[in-house]
């Protein structure tokens, strides 16, 4: 059986991360912060960088944020119920553009491999992704995507009323956006870097929250280290479980080596 790395067909540093079920884990995410700073920082070491991500639990995890923190990453976390028009790589110019690209060039390959009597496999699924992405991704493409939704350059009026009634509870009428982010900002902000963690994970319900706020980290920080205490302590105690068992297999064999010796001993005389 021959086997191939999937990331040599896409670009240099690339890592692919086959798993089932699909989506993020806390594996997978600590992969993914390592590999984000990473790169972030091999095009600007010194700049601060930003990344807005959504409520999804496991996008909050301690170990992966501090990662990304630390290395001058300035995580945003979105306010509940907004990431379906703030997602600035979900709509037309990114990912929109990316994934209709992707599909017609697996349609082609999926027929002609057919014609010539193999099915389509892995590999030629990374050969799609590797031809589509550059064709899709560009920088210009990725400057609009982030332009449409408002990210950056940050515009408020973007974001429409109608938008915000999609998800909203309760009615939104009569309300200025732009007037409010302006009125608002010192008490957001204030908001924002008030930590809040929930069964492990920081919670973002209600409220955008700066992640590099000094609460913040004292408050992940403080998270992961019983968590280091547990998974010490409980690799401490396996070891000397190990080691118990492997003295009781010792001194199970004397009593065999003491026969085998006496037999030899024995059969001398």
């Amino acid at each position: 059986m021959e086997y191939e790395a999937l990331a040599a067909y896409l670009n240099d540093g690339v890592v692919v991360w086959r798993r089932s079920p699909s989506g993020f884990d806390t594996a997978v995410l600590d992969v993914w912060a390592e590999v984000l700073a990473q790169f972030a920082c091999s095009y600007f070491p010194e700049e601060a960088k930003i990344l807005s991500i959504d409520g999804a639990k496991v996008h909050h995890l301690p170990s992966g944020l501090l990662t990304l923190l630390r290395a001058k990453v300035h995580v945003i976390a979105e306010p509940s119920r907004t990431s379906h028009f703030l997602q600035a790589l979900d709509n037309k110019s990114a990912f929109g553009r990316y994934q209709p690209n992707f599909r017609s060039r697996v349609r082609e390959s999926a027929l002609k491999f057919r014609d010539g009597g193999r099915p389509l496999i892995t590999p030629d699924l990374m050969r799609c992704i590797a031809g589509a992405a550059p064709d899709a991704l560009t920088v210009d493409a990725l400057k609009m995507a982030f332009r449409r939704v408002g990210m950056w350059p940050l515009d408020p009026t973007v974001v429409s009323l109608e938008t915000l009634r999609k998800g909203a509870d309760a009615p939104v009428m009569g309300i200025n956006l732009e007037f409010l982010t302006q009125q608002l900002i010192l008490a957001v902000h204030k908001d924002m870097s008030c930590p809040l963690i929930v069964n492990g994970t920081l919670s973002t319900a209600g409220r955008g929250t700066v992640l590099t706020a000094p609460e913040i980290l004292g408050a992940l920080e403080g998270e992961m280290d019983p968590k280091k205490a547990g998974m010490y302590a409980k690799a401490a105690g396996k070891r000397a479980r190990e080691a118990k068992a492997q003295e009781k297999q010792l001194k199970a064999a004397d009593p065999a080596r003491a026969k085998q010796s006496k037999a030899k001993v024995a059969e001398g005389a």
